[in-house]
């Protein structure tokens, strides 16, 4: 550490191969709990990484925290070899995203077992995050068309985020609310007119808290309506969506979050 500034042996340093092989025995040894307290410390104290993966996936979430708050958003310019470790990075974690969400039904590639909600979570923490890095004119009409039948369905564009039974629903009003504040304070254009006059045509609200208010006025007296009932309609499409794919809706005990709710 004292000569390179770190304690990450590669196994690929051929003057530090037993150093190397040492290192690696520690961090499994640590994995399986077989590594006592005292040298669990020691190792501490010089900064030893005990998950090179993790560690490795912090440092490039830190990058991307650094870029959005220089430049208000997370759009990488693609000229610059400087952003291209991170682009590629991003574009991972979106693809890791859509698998996780089941956005890539069909696809051989079974999502990565460290993309956690937890990495869902801290990655949308960073203001104006966007899963879906573009929309093409199809992929637009195509969730549009989407909003149009929850409408249809619910009397409303309030789609919940995340929104499990169509995610990519969920994320397209989350995207498009975000892309609209960026429009508004002069970040971008991604959003454009034609697109922002259609959607508030059927109602579209740019605000989630808007939305809630919305849901509000809607509701009777008693407050009664459907369609102001969001968790209620949440459960209903659910099971919908369950007995599109059994033929029933005998939800078993087993099913907590459709069961319990």
């Amino acid at each position: 550490k004292a000569q390179n500034g770190h304690s990450n042996v590669s196994e690929n340093d051929a003057q530090n191969k037993c150093l190397a092989q040492w290192v690696n025995k520690q961090r499994l040894s640590y994995k399986i709990n077989a590594l006592n307290s005292k040298h669990i410390q020691q190792l501490n104290s010089m900064g030893f990484i005990w998950d090179l993966h993790e560690h490795s996936w912090m440092r490039m979430y830190q990058e991307l925290k650094t870029f959005q708050c220089k430049h208000k958003h997370i759009i990488l310019p693609e000229h610059l070899t400087t952003t291209k470790p991170l682009r590629e990075w991003l574009k991972v974690q979106r693809y890791q995203y859509k698998l996780f969400m089941g956005m890539s039904i069909g696809s051989h590639i079974k999502v990565d077992d460290s993309f956690t909600e937890e990495r869902i979570h801290l990655l949308e923490e960073i203001p104006n995050f966007i899963w879906q890095e573009s929309w093409t004119a199809s992929l637009w009409e195509k969730c549009f068309e989407k909003l149009l039948e929850y409408k249809e369905t619910f009397g409303n564009c309030n789609v919940p985020i995340p929104y499990k039974i169509k995610p990519e629903l969920g994320e397209f009003v989350r995207t498009h609310r975000i892309l609209y504040g960026q429009k508004k304070k002069g970040i971008n254009d991604l959003l454009s007119d034609e697109q922002m006059d259609r959607l508030e045509k059927v109602g579209f609200c740019w605000a989630a808290e808007d939305a809630g208010k919305q849901a509000d006025r809607n509701c009777n007296a008693d407050g009664e309506s459907e369609a102001c009932d969001y968790v209620w309609n949440i459960k209903l499409g659910e099971l919908c969506e369950f007995q599109r794919l059994h033929g029933h809706i005998d939800v078993s005990n087993d099913n907590k979050n459709l069961f319990l709710s």
